[in-house]
């Protein structure tokens, strides 16, 4: 009797088995994909952030003396920039280069294209600066810049605008209006000195430790909305040319908020220049 119910064990015993087996087996690829996921995404996320790095540097340090460097990663814009400005050669001396935090991923394209957002913070012998690069990362690991990048003191995150509720687009916002010309005063004071910057900003605007440039003028101002009153607040995209040497197309976020009856900005980041 106890030989037969041993020889039933041993018949049945890898029926019981096979499940627990199968399971363990399955958890354990599940754990090892999960695992080359994530080295995967560390690993993308280095490669974006280390060109994004490279190409900041290689456009701070840009000289009109010597375009090599720059022109083989910003190519058609040192040769041929569309807004017709002119590329603008900042030609500053770069002592470092670090990464302001990880990337971010911003939008994932139809043809598999990512593009991710690169701050880093560059020490030139004139003092510290913050840009940020917009970067697009094509399938089979190729990189390329998209637009120029954006310059701006600190570490501000400012909401970009978007369609409201009812998935109405983005409101041009025209010369004269409050808003228009609350963000035309700012960025004079910003950017270029010209004007009181405490009353056009809050105290969490990181200022320039000196202004750099010497002239700005507004190129497009569209808000997330565009209220009657001056009242709660508006995400306001800005794209403005700037001029020092030569002249620069910059692109900015901001927030404005209602204080005592009229537009400050409470928050600025920039934002991927247009080609």
């Amino acid at each position: 009797m106890k030989s037969e119910l041993l020889a039933q064990h041993n018949r049945y015993a890898w029926l019981l088995a096979w499940p627990l087996i199968l399971y363990a087996v399955v958890g354990s690829c599940a754990q090892s994909f999960s695992s080359g996921s994530t080295a995967s995404d560390t690993g993308e996320k280095d490669a974006v952030q280390g060109f994004g790095q490279r190409a900041i540097t290689a456009y701070v340090s840009a000289s009109a003396v010597d375009t090599a460097a720059v022109a083989a990663i910003y190519g058609p814009l040192v040769a041929a920039p569309s807004d017709g400005t002119g590329f603008p050669f900042p030609a500053e001396t770069v002592l470092g280069v670090i990464g302001a935090g990880a990337p971010d991923l911003v939008a994932t394209r139809a043809d598999k294209s990512q593009v991710w957002n690169v701050r880093a913070d560059v020490l030139t012998v004139r003092g510290e600066q913050r840009w940020l690069q917009q970067i697009v990362a094509i399938p089979g690991g190729s990189y390329q810049v998209e637009g120029l990048p954006g310059k701006i003191p600190g570490a501000k995150i400012a909401v970009p605008p978007a369609p409201d509720e009812q998935g109405h687009g983005l409101t041009k916002v025209d010369a004269g209006s409050p808003i228009y010309t609350t963000v035309a005063d700012f960025f004079d004071a910003w950017l270029a000195g010209k004007g009181d910057l405490s009353r056009l900003a809050s105290d969490s605007v990181n200022a320039f430790s000196e202004p750099p440039y010497s002239k700005v003028s507004i190129d497009s101002v569209n808000a997330s909305r565009e209220p009657e009153k001056v009242e709660g607040s508006v995400n306001v995209s800005v794209s403005v040319i700037a001029e020092k040497i030569a002249s620069e197309k910059m692109s900015y976020n901001l927030t404005l908020t209602a204080v005592g009856g009229r537009w400050v900005v409470t928050d600025v980041a920039a934002a991927a220049a247009a080609n």
